[in-house]
This record gives C-alpha cells, structure tokens and sequence, in this order.
C-alpha cells in the first residue's frame, strides 16, 4: 500500500566552485552485473504526484499503481489545496482528515505525514509573509491534532531550503505543534521559481551542493529549541 505525504497548500542540501575543477571529458563504464554494494533504497521512500485532484482521475489511479508495482515505494505526496477563508480552511482541514481516519483508520493514518503548504517564501505559491505562512500552519497543525494527536505534521516546505530556524523557534515559543522539519532543494542559486523562463535561474555548481544543505540544515535544526526533530526534503533535483 502507498501511504500519504499530503502537502496541504492554503492559499494555497552555496558557494561556487571553479568550473576548472572539473574534467573537460569523463567516462563513465558501469558493470551492470556486478553488484559491488546494496543499492541505496532511499529513492523508493517517497515520490511526487503533483496535485491532490489529479488523484481522483481514473488513468492516474492506473499509472500510480503500475508505478507501485514496476519500482516499488513507500509514500506519495502531493498537494493543491486551496483556501482563504480562516474557518473554512479549519473546517476542510478537519472533515478532510476525519475522512482519511475513517476510511483507512487511525494506525495506517499515524504513518502519514501531513506537511503544511508548498514554498510559502515564493510569492507564486503563497503571496504573504512569512508571519502569514507560520500562523496558517499553527492553525492548520492544531486542527489535525485535534483529530488525533498522534498524526504526524511538519513543515514549512520552503523551497532553497529556507526558514528553517525561524519556523522551529516559532514553533517552540508559541507552543506549536510540529512533528518534522521539511524543505526542497534544486541545488539553485538564484531564480527558484522560473515558470515563465525569464527569471534567469542559476544552478550551482558545487558538486556539493544538496549534501552540504543537508548537513547544514541537520547543524540548524540540532541546535534549534527542538533538536530532535526529523529533516524531510520533500522536493530535490539536480536541475
């Protein structure tokens, strides 16, 4: 069974290296039939599905399936809820997660993670503050507690792995529930949302780039009010 990462949207790992550090020619010959070392099953964890309506179409519900059996994977997350009345977003959030607590039950929902909006820091996602994005997810991470408070939620899925040590602080000193800590990275530099081609996106080109955000992330959130806290990047590319 695929379980759920559903990013509810409201209103929804830089520096530079040298471009002469790396070979002008590289080749690559790969023995297919030696297995050197077990293959990292990390890729399997979790895919992306785009948009939660996508999901009640007939020929999305055959192609996740075929994928599910053709590569195999835990979770599958999407997003694309949308809302801007307060009380009525309160009132989705909760018809929606009693939904799924009586159509799968409280044990299969308990390994779901509910993560809260999608790039808030991008005005094409989420056009307010960042004040704006940490009280709708205050709203939106009490409201599915009040469910149940074993459901796991987190966010602020930030994209360029932002905001990270302001969520968690705002977390703690307000009393906030939040189970993980999670961002996306494409390893830019500048331009994170380009969806007229204009912006003029820059890709780093440190080879190092995720990994070196991921173990500064793993620093910020070990020395954050809540150390303890999981680190998901939900999104992440080379490109």
């Amino acid at each position: 069974m695929a379980r759920c990462v559903l990013s509810l949207f409201a209103i929804a790992f830089s520096a530079t290296a040298a471009k002469s550090a790396f070979p002008a020619d590289r080749l690559v010959s790969p023995d297919v039939r030696v297995a050197a070392s077990p293959l990292n099953p990390l890729p399997k964890v979790c895919v992306g599905a785009g948009r939660g309506a996508e999901g009640l179409r007939a020929d999305w519900q055959r192609q996740l399936l075929y994928v599910k059996r053709q590569c195999s994977f835990t979770y599958v997350r999407m997003h694309g809820l949308l809302g801007k009345d307060a009380k009525k977003w309160e009132d989705l959030i909760r018809a929606l997660v009693e939904h799924f607590t009586e159509r799968y039950g409280k044990a299969e929902v308990r390994t779901w993670y509910f993560e809260v909006l999608n790039e808030p820091n991008l005005d094409g996602f989420f056009a307010a503050t960042q004040q704006d994005s940490f009280e709708l997810y205050a709203r939106t991470a009490h409201t599915i507690k009040s469910v149940s408070p074993a459901y796991r939620v987190g966010g602020p899925a930030t994209a360029g792995c932002a905001w990270l040590p302001e969520f968690i602080k705002y977390c703690a000193t307000n009393h906030v529930p939040v189970d993980f800590a999670s961002t996306h990275d494409y390893a830019v530099d500048v331009g994170h949302l380009d969806e007229t081609g204009n912006a003029g996106t820059i890709l780093s080109h440190n080879p190092r780039n995720i990994y070196g955000n991921v173990l500064r992330m793993r620093e910020q959130i070990t020395s954050s009010p809540l150390p303890n806290l999981e680190l998901h990047v939900t999104e992440w590319s080379a490109s």
